[in-house]
């Protein structure tokens, strides 16, 4: 079963093309909330400029990235290994 958004599989129509939060939750196919957790991650592309009403990124940037890392495994992460205390 592929569950990937369908608007993944559509690159952005210009070359250049900025996207706020409301647009890249088109583009991903996710809420405005879960696109503000992605941005947050180490791996999600940095923004390119912010105005007053928040950051901005580079659509296709972004529509790479989804690509790439969605859709997000589901569950908790595996446990690390923990070092044992020394002692």
């Amino acid at each position: 079963m592929n569950t990937t958004p369908k608007e993944l599989r559509k690159p952005p129509t210009a070359p250049g093309t900025l996207a706020m939060l409301a647009e890249i939750s088109e583009l991903l196919g996710t809420s405005k909330r879960t696109c503000w957790l992605y941005t947050g991650r180490k791996d999600f592309p940095a923004p390119v400029d912010e105005v007053s009403a928040g950051p901005i990124w580079r659509a296709s940037a972004v529509a790479k990235w989804g690509q790439k890392h969605l859709p997000l495994p589901v569950g908790r992460p595996p446990e690390r290994k923990r070092k044992e205390p020394h002692g």
